[in-house]
């Protein structure tokens, strides 16, 4: 990032790169016709790509975003920062519901310092000096979180749906993954074996080599995964030599809802797994709100609430998908940078979430399988195992002309037929616009993974229902 806080396209600290550098963060898309190479022009892949990544900029949902948490006050000395105060700040900061203090808490708080100090007889007392009322006190631990808040750049747009408002607030994911690396230990960063010690060997990697994967291959963690493989294989073909792979692990569950009494919302979830260490680090990205459960029970507020996850998708990963056909230089903690590929390597959620992720049909569908073109009636049996894989290309083309169609006579009908056929939905899944997954070695249906722990709390219910 430079100066401006803008995604830099040139290496810091003298590098040099060579070849087509990456937009910055707040540009504009090129088409893979604008690009001018030969092989983008007769790249199809590509071309969708950009045309979904288009669907989702109409809506300008950057632009109109807004800083969530300005600062308050400022030019003040603040009580916080007296080492005698401190204390009493981090305390209010990370103790109560989901680490927040409630006023009434708060309240508590004041009086129980004040009386401690009062008992204590000392000459000074800093707290009773600095706040005269218990308000003074609330306000000031206002004034800190904020502080604490500022430096994520939390944003907020309002997402206008079918005459419905729904306040979203989220951080850019690709800032969020710089912040990370930035905070990491330099020796906590692996971005995995060097392309470039590839390139000079003359042959891949064998521990990269997605072809030797085997059933009975003990994966240890990612890079052992296919999913890594192939995206790694995509970076090396399609990318300039030397650029690594930047994983995102993602999470969302929708019944998941915050501990805020405020508002009804489930967290969008991200891990950076290039940052290595004993203790997982999950950043939240995003607030999802939730429709209105009466409305959600009808078709329209189904379609609603595809079409706000889709958005809110778009919108916190959108400079990720800027970068990632391309790459971008990532600045390293102590100095230098790395040109990385931002990808979206796993996706973890509950079935319900995984198929609204990808704009599929849920349950009761003709094709229930994700992944494969399993049949409904052929699901639990053995002809089942021998199910080819969905086909990405033509599925989201076949989303993408149904949400482009119009409202011409027949189109409706023709919007059934694709649906059945391949049981989606008549909206374009804002991530087959990030490469690797909709382009390249076409993951997009290999990206979702199971919530582990959903999967052993309804396994542990089913028993105790089974045992009732």
């Amino acid at each position: 990032m430079d100066a401006s806080d803008e995604f830099s396209n040139t290496p810091v600290s003298g590098a040099t790169a060579t070849g087509v550098d990456t937009l910055p963060g707040g540009g504009e898309r090129l088409s893979a016709s604008d690009s001018g190479s030969a092989r983008d022009d007769g790249d199809l892949d590509r071309r969708l790509c950009d045309d979904v990544f288009s669907r989702y900029e109409r809506f300008s949902d950057a632009d109109q975003s807004t800083l969530a948490f300005p600062m308050l006050g400022g030019g003040r000395a603040e009580p916080w920062n007296r080492d005698c105060l401190r204390h009493v700040f981090i305390h209010a900061c990370t103790v109560g519901s989901g680490g927040v203090m409630t006023q009434r808490e708060l309240k508590g708080l004041y009086n129980y310092t004040r009386n401690v100090e009062a008992a204590m007889d000392a000459a000074t007392r800093p707290f009773t000096d600095a706040f005269k009322t218990v308000w003074r006190f609330i306000a000031a631990v206002r004034r800190y979180k904020r502080t604490l808040i500022v430096p994520l750049n939390w944003r907020k747009v309002v997402m206008s749906i079918d005459g419905r408002q729904y306040t979203v607030f989220f951080r850019d994911a690709l800032r969020a993954a710089q912040d990370e690396v930035m905070q990491a230990n330099p020796e906590d960063l692996y971005c995995g074996a060097s392309c470039s010690a590839d390139h000079e060997s003359g042959s891949m990697d064998t521990s990269t080599d997605p072809s030797t994967t085997t059933p009975d291959t003990v994966l240890c963690n990612a890079w052992d995964g296919e999913m890594y493989k192939r995206q790694k294989e995509h970076v090396q073909v399609t990318l300039h030599l030397g650029t690594r792979v930047l994983g995102f692990y993602l999470y969302s569950d929708s019944p998941v809802l915050s501990s805020s009494s405020a508002v009804s919302a489930y967290p969008l979830r991200m891990r950076v797994i290039n940052i290595s260490t004993d203790k997982v680090r999950w950043v939240t990205l995003a607030y999802i709100p939730q429709v209105e459960a009466k409305f959600l029970e009808t078709m329209r507020g189904q379609e609603v609430r595809a079409e706000l996850l889709q958005r809110i998708l778009h919108v916190v990963f959108r400079t990720s998908l800027l970068a990632d056909h391309d790459g971008m230089w990532l600045n390293l903690p102590g100095g230098g940078c790395e040109r990385v590929s931002p990808r979206a390597l796993l996706y973890v959620s509950d079935q319900p979430e995984e198929r609204a992720v990808l704009c599929l049909k849920g349950s009761g569908c003709l094709f229930p399988c994700t992944a494969c073109t399993v049949g409904r009636d052929t699901s639990c049996t053995e002809a089942g195992t021998s199910a080819p894989a969905k086909d990405v290309h033509e599925t989201v083309l076949a989303q993408l002309r149904s949400v482009l169609m119009g409202n011409f006579g027949g189109a409706g009908a023709m919007r059934t037929e694709a649906e059945m056929a391949h049981s989606l939905n008549s909206l374009v899944p804002a991530l087959a616009a990030w490469a690797g997954l909709r382009n390249g070695s076409r993951m997009l249906y290999r990206l979702p993974g199971f919530d582990r722990l959903r999967v052993c709390f309804s396994f542990h219910m089913s028993v105790l229902f089974v045992l009732s």
